[in-house]
């Protein structure tokens, strides 16, 4: 049975790489190694030495090369922890999943108190939405380093997917405490306060963040949308316009939300058109990046081309209980309405 999910987790990462050199048959040692091609990046190979097989290739970003080279490293020497640690990584990256926890499980085996290993596989499983497993990970992590925050609002992000909304807001409370700007949690908390529909206070985490980033493309959008269900549709229109207008890669989800928003303030018209966009613009989950620093962001529903036809009434079914449980959540409103076109029932 197919499956719609809201996920809206964006990662503020501050730490960096800075210098070391690279020491080598083909490389001077007096040469640094590239700038890593992100955050997430340079936390990760701030876990290896540049002398790692792959450091070099994960710096430019080249994953199937890091892969080649550390599964050489690796068969000269199983044991080679940080060659398998970087691999995991890579795949990882890649979004092979079962090979990523394979080699970071072995990591964990040869050192079970090393946190960047749990939170690597904390994180695959996230993506896999194996959540149980990952808040064990999660919880793994703030065992052996209580101060580190995205253990905490990492576990609040797989609260708020398996439901527990209270004990995700609790867990980005313990984050902020740490830290009072940090920006997953006050995202993550802000999630968590639309769905159980607590505007304002979604708005107050919202506001500081964009005060803090103006180009936070998903705080504007979870803005928006919150806007939406205070009914501020003019509001609600102007940071999806926003947000498009700062990353265009959001277009084909905010094509969408303008068509919910157009449709609620009764410009038929305008929002026909622009769900019609939505829906014929191949709306497959939609993956959208945030610098991918730690966790893609997807922001959107649906599968392929939608559902066969014998699964319409399954999703409209379901889409009909979550809009019961909050009538502001489009996501579950667009899927409905995909349904419904796919019935042929074309006023509904």
């Amino acid at each position: 049975m197919l499956r719609y999910k809201l996920f809206l987790v964006a990662i503020a990462c501050t730490l960096t790489l800075t210098g070391g050199a690279v020491a080598g048959e083909d490389q001077p040692a007096t040469i640094p190694p590239p700038a890593p091609a992100n955050a997430r990046t340079a936390e990760i190979l701030a876990q290896v030495l540049p002398t790692c097989p792959g450091y070099l290739a994960a710096a430019n970003g080249d994953y199937d090369r890091v892969i080649a080279d550390t599964s050489r490293a690796l068969t000269a020497d199983p044991n080679h922890i940080e060659a398998r640690f970087l691999r995991a990584w890579a795949y990882y990256w890649k979004d092979d999943y079962d090979r990523a926890i394979a080699d970071v499980s072995e990591v964990i085996r040869h050192q079970p108190m090393n946190a960047a290993a749990y939170m690597l596989r904390a994180e695959t499983c996230y993506d896999k939405a194996d959540f149980f497993q990952a808040i064990d990970d999660y919880t793994r992590v703030i065992q052996i380093d209580a101060k580190n925050g995205r253990g905490y609002t990492g576990r609040a992000t797989c609260y708020t997917q398996i439901g527990e909304i209270g004990r995700a807001i609790a867990e980005c409370r313990k984050a902020l405490k740490l830290d009072p700007r940090n920006v997953e949690a006050l995202l993550v908390r802000a999630d968590a306060y639309w769905r159980k529909r607590s505007h304002t206070l979604a708005l107050n985490d919202l506001d500081q963040v964009v005060r803090a980033h103006p180009k936070n493309v998903p705080a504007i959008v979870l803005r928006a949308m919150v806007r939406f269900g205070q009914r501020n549709f003019d509001q609600a229109l102007a940071d999806a316009n926003e947000a498009a207008r700062i990353d265009p890669s959001w277009e084909p989800f905010i094509v969408g939300l303008r068509g919910v928003i157009h449709l609620a303030k009764g410009d038929t018209a305008k929002g026909l058109v622009q769900c019609a966009g939505y829906f014929l613009g191949n709306a497959k989950n939609l993956k959208f990046q945030y610098q991918r620093n730690e966790h893609s962001i997807t922001l959107g529903v649906g599968a392929g081309n939608g559902p066969a036809p014998k699964d319409h009434h399954k999703i409209i079914a379901e889409c009909t209980a979550r809009i019961d449980k909050n009538s502001d959540d489009l996501p579950a409103h667009f899927v409905r309405a995909r349904a419904y076109h796919g019935k042929e029932e074309y006023d509904r």
